[in-house]
């Protein structure tokens, strides 16, 4: 009697967790530079310097590149303009897995996001800036999903089907794009660039064999000042990646998050010449992970006519995925600043993570306007708001808010700023499924004597395999005798002839 077993090679995560911290930082006013007359604007992009794992602690660093735009102190006859200061606020994190599994990691990934990023002019030569970020760490460990598919030498085999949504591939990869960026003719020639933004949209990927073909955008918006006066420009650059994975299978579902860890703008003019063209080059850590639906059939029971064996069942817990889809909310808000509006400058919008609570889901928001009134002067508009989520938050559900575009225009109260949030929601189900992994047989054990032929009416929801396993015969015996086309219906109430096979 022999078991064929077979073995899935899977991950499964060890740690996930995430941690909100906040950093600041001094920032003392150049020479060169005027004196600070008010904060504008403040903006920050988060990036991902290094991740190191070793002894399942995964150390997570980078910088935080933090812009801050005020107005100088000009004398009468200046025109009003705009200043930058840039510093690099550094951040370290490390995660750690739980003591018993530290020596099981085997991969780690991480992002992060900026939440909120604040300024203010301790003096006129110095500004105190703080930002508040959110670090995402996941930690995994390699684990084998065995079970036996058939089994021969006299088995009589119940065989199931286990649905499990797995993990078979894990790889990180860190790629740079570099292009040309054009300033439109419209526009005025560059001078400065005050701020940049890269938004990463599209998630196109397709397998062919070991490879997750990728396809995707990278849109960077640059705030740039020209003949005294901001403005902005913005392009989008084609992401094409095709990532090795080992494990990885036709068909798979290639989750992909993408990271900035750099970015790089080169003005690009002759000595005197207008700054008509910007060369970019933009550093990405892209994480992916490749998850299967599979249908595992595998032996769930088992018995020996005539001998006494028994199944020795190990419960093994399968994911699946239950639910996936995207849902999204309008949203439309008025900002009254007391003063006529000539031009808006720049917005930004920031997204906290999901809070959860007895009320449901929801996610707070932050937007920033920066704009020109009819005196000429550059102002900043703030408005935080809290934006329910219509997903039911529910156990293993995980909700992802993403921002679409974003409009501002003018209106008799002053700003009405719109845009939308997608929230993309993946809920998994976890259940136990037992399956055979092997059978003990107890030689000395004597089987009791039965009647050659036993009369009796079949139970609810008892089972051809249950009477032909209770009554030591077999579902075909069953089914013959009792004139039943399948040895897989259930005659609930029915009065079944069973047969002691010898």
């Amino acid at each position: 009697m022999e078991l064929k077993k077979r073995s899935i090679k899977a991950y499964e995560p060890v740690l996930e967790d995430s941690i909100t911290a906040e950093h600041s930082a001094d920032m003392i006013v150049p020479d060169l530079f005027p004196d600070i007359a008010g904060i504008v604007n403040t903006s920050g992009q988060a990036c991902i310097k290094e991740k190191n794992l070793r002894d399942g602690k995964l150390e997570v660093s980078g910088l935080v590149r933090v812009g801050v735009l005020y107005k100088p102190e000009l004398s009468d006859d200046e025109a009003t303009t705009l200043r930058k200061m840039d510093v690099n606020i550094p951040f370290t994190h490390t995660f750690e897995a739980p003591p018993e599994q530290a020596k099981n990691c085997v991969h780690g990934s991480s992002c992060v996001r900026i939440l909120s990023a604040e300024s203010r002019a301790v003096n006129p030569r110095k500004i105190q800036v703080s930002v508040i970020i959110c670090i995402e760490g996941q930690l995994y460990k390699q684990v084998e999903i065995t079970y036996c598919d058939e089994a021969s030498g006299g088995f009589e085999v119940l065989k199931s089907t286990f649905n499990a949504y797995i993990l078979t591939a894990l790889r990180d990869k860190t790629i740079s794009v570099t292009e040309e960026m054009d300033v439109p003719g419209s526009k005025p020639a560059v001078d400065e660039i005050l701020k940049a933004d890269v938004h990463f949209t599209g998630t196109d990927v397709k397998t062919i064999g070991n490879k997750a073909v990728y396809k995707g955008n990278a849109l960077l918006r640059l705030l740039c000042m020209g003949k005294n006066k901001p403005f902005s420009i913005e392009q989008e650059f084609p992401i094409s990646q095709i990532i090795e994975m080992d494990g990885l299978e036709d068909g798979a579902n290639v989750e992909l998050k993408l990271q900035l860890s750099g970015i790089e703008l080169d003005l690009r003019g002759a000595m005197g010449s207008e700054v008509r063209s910007i060369g970019v080059t933009i550093h990405v850590d892209i994480a992916a992970c490749a998850y299967v639906d599979k249908h595992i059939d595998a032996v769930s029971d088992l018995y020996v006519v005539g001998k006494c064996v028994k199944p020795d069942h190990t419960p093994v817990t399968l994911n699946t995925l239950c639910e996936r889809n995207s849902k999204r909310h309008n949203v439309r808000e008025s900002i009254d600043v007391g003063s006529e509006v000539s031009n808006i400058v720049d917005t930004s919008v920031y997204m906290w993570p999901i809070n959860v609570s007895e009320g449901g889901a929801s996610v707070d928001c932050t937007i920033k306007v920066v704009y020109c009134n009819d005196a000429g002067e550059y102002l900043d508009a703030t408005r935080k708001i809290n934006i329910p989520c219509p997903h039911e938050a529910v156990p293993m559900c995980r909700i992802t808010p993403v921002v679409g575009e974003v409009t501002v225009s003018t209106s008799s109260d002053g700003l009405e700023v719109r845009f939308t949030v997608d929230f993309d929601m993946q809920q998994m189900c976890s259940a136990k499924a037992y399956m055979v992994t092997g059978f003990t047989e107890d030689e000395c054990y004597i089987l009791p004597e039965r009647p050659s032929l036993t009369l009796r009416r079949c139970h609810t929801g008892e089972s051809l395999w249950d009477m032909a396993k209770r009554y030591g015969t077999t579902r075909r015996e069953l089914a013959l005798v009792n004139a039943l086309e399948s040895i897989d219906i259930i005659p609930q109430g029915k009065l079944m002839l069973i047969p002691t096979k010898k």
